[in-house]
């Protein structure tokens, strides 16, 4: 059973990194896995000994207009990775991302520390409103 593991090596790993924020994540990533809730997804990129190097949260919230909204949560750790390696990971991450979403039916996005250029990744796959937050010391 190795996803158990990887789920508890990353609600770890998150745990840690988000000690040094002030977001809910692990809370959030504990609720997508613990409730099975079809609403919440992770995807986690790992290194050859298993330490999580990049991934992202997205969780669907209803907004006070009734629409649900996807809020994703995006990161990524610095490992001296080539830039080819890292355009490549950011590549799968954001095409998991779009897929999931769009399954979701969902047409507005907030990202928390997405940059501009992999937002319009998302705007060109139909995601008409789409702000980008950038958290700081990420």
């Amino acid at each position: 059973m190795l996803m158990p593991l990887l789920i508890r090596r990353v609600l770890k790993f998150m745990a840690a990194y988000n000690s040094n924020s002030d977001g809910p994540l692990p809370n959030i990533i504990h609720t997508a896995f613990g409730s099975g809730d079809p609403r919440a997804f992770i995807c986690v990129i790992l290194d050859k000994e298993e330490t999580a190097i990049a991934g992202h949260m997205v969780a669907t919230v209803e907004t006070y207009l009734g629409e649900a909204t996807g809020f994703i949560h995006q990161w990524e750790i610095d490992k001296g990775l080539q830039d080819e390696d890292l355009t490549a990971i950011r590549a799968t991450i954001d095409a998991m991302m779009v897929t999931w979403c769009n399954g979701l039916g969902l047409k507005s996005m907030t990202a928390m520390a997405l940059d501009e250029p992999r937002a319009r990744v998302f705007k060109r796959h139909g995601f008409e409103k789409f702000a980008v937050l950038v958290k700081r010391g990420m």
